[in-house]
């Protein structure tokens, strides 16, 4: 079970992954390695702590899901690298 949190927890990565490879253009949009490192760890904290309740272990077809993040991963990376 869980598949909904981890493939949440597996998006919002992706998010910080690309706001830390993003080139700094605007002072304000600084994200450097601590920040990025203190975000994980708190969404994992946040995430696995969402384990504990049964609200949150929704029944979905993870096959789908596994999909459409690999789908996203690299449609997202395809427009990172160019």
């Amino acid at each position: 079970g869980w598949y909904i949190v981890t493939y949440a927890l597996g998006i919002y990565h992706l998010n910080l992954f690309i706001a830390f490879l993003t080139p700094k253009i605007d002072p304000a949009m600084d994200f450097d390695e601590f920040k990025f490192w203190y975000s994980v760890t708190k969404s994992t904290i946040i995430g696995f702590t969402c384990t504990f309740f049964e609200c949150f272990n929704i029944p979905v077809f993870w096959p789908i899901l596994v999909m459409y993040f690999i789908t996203l991963f690299c449609i997202t990376m395809k427009r990172q690298i160019r």
